[in-house]
C-alpha cells in the first residue's frame, strides 16, 4: 500500500506525529507498529479506514517516484 511519507531511497527516517481534534488516532499508530512487527497486515490497514477517517486512493504520481 502506497502512503504519503517515506524516506529517501537508502535512507532511515523518523517520523514526530502531533494530533489536534479529529478522531483519536493512536490505536492508528499502534496498528502500523503491529504491521511493522508482523502481527497485523496491510489489509487491516485498509479495513482501519473508515475508524480512523482514512481514505486510501491508487496515485500514479505517487507509484512513479
Amino acid at each position: 500500500m502506497a502512503h504519503a511519507f517515506a524516506p529517501a531511497a537508502g535512507r532511515a527516517t523518523e517520523l514526530l506525529v502531533t494530533v489536534s481534534g479529529g478522531p483519536p488516532r493512536f490505536d492508528y499508530y499502534r496498528l502500523l507498529e503491529r504491521v511493522n512487527h508482523g502481527e497485523a497486515t496491510v489489509a487491516d490497514i485498509a479495513a482501519s479506514g473508515p475508524e480512523f477517517d482514512n481514505h486510501y486512493v491508487d496515485s500514479p504520481a505517487w507509484n512513479a517516484r
